[in-house]
């Protein structure tokens, strides 16, 4: 499985709380997250998500994103992608038949 991010606005940038918004991106595997000690995360990987930028990294690697408390918009789209199909109906309300008609 896969994850996209795709920065469509950044917001406003907060002095006092520059990692509001910010997405991040944590393995133990990245060497740069683990400066203190091998296999333990201690930081993470955070992209400079400019508007117009887009992503895609492995859906299983541990992904978040900082509270934005901005008052300019700040607008990310996302998107899970896998090769298997998801089990269900996207909208299950299409599924349903339409009610009888009564007179």
């Amino acid at each position: 499985m896969g994850s996209i991010v795709y920065q469509l606005t950044a917001g406003d940038h907060d002095e006092i709380d520059p990692l509001g918004g910010c997405l991040s991106i944590a393995d133990p595997r990245i060497k740069s997250c683990c400066p203190e000690e091998q296999g333990r995360v201690t930081s993470a990987l955070l992209p400079d998500m400019v508007p117009g930028l887009m992503i895609i990294f492995p859906s299983q690697l541990m992904h978040y994103v900082n509270p934005y408390t901005g008052d300019a918009p700040r607008i990310t789209l996302s998107w899970n992608i896998s090769a298997g199909k998801i089990a269900g109906s996207p909208n299950p309300e299409l599924d349903k038949k339409p009610a009888q008609l009564t007179e």
